[in-house]
């Protein structure tokens, strides 16, 4: 159960169709996380999600964001992505992998609302199968964010 007192572990942004509102919501989720009172020591890693490549960037979304976050102060030990989602689902099941693989039970998604409405819903089915920790707890970041 999230409470006042749970650490944000990481923040989840799933790539579209403009990458510069998806980076947009990189850096939102990164001062979102600034504002709250993190203990000392426990800094999130960002997950960014898609295989989404808008043909003016070389390489792929999740690269672009990657390099812009590190450009923006964004340690490259703070930063997970995956280039094999095509969709949210598979958003959800190749997040859920890295959710895994750190023992995260706190993630936050950054993304439109309803977006992340939908990305919720899918990560409680990957907790039921098994694709995302147990104990994860999804919380949403979108207030302000454009759709």
């Amino acid at each position: 159960m999230v409470t006042k007192d749970s650490k944000l572990e990481a923040i989840i942004v799933p790539t579209g169709p403009s990458k510069e509102i998806d980076m947009w919501r990189a850096l939102a989720g990164v001062g979102n996380f600034e504002q709250k009172d993190q203990t000392p020591g426990i800094d999130p890693y960002i997950i960014i999600s898609g295989v989404y490549n808008s043909g003016t960037y070389e390489g792929s979304q999740t690269e672009y964001i990657q390099n812009q976050l590190r450009f923006n102060g964004v340690s490259k030990d703070h930063i997970e992505h995956e280039s094999r989602s095509r969709d949210t689902r598979e958003n959800v099941i190749y997040t859920g992998e890295i959710l895994h693989k750190k023992n995260t039970s706190l993630a936050s998604i950054t993304t439109d609302y309803w977006h992340a409405l939908r990305m919720r819903m899918l990560f409680k089915r990957a907790i039921q199968k098994g694709f995302a920790p147990e104990d994860l707890q999804i919380e949403l970041f979108s207030e302000g964010i454009p759709n």
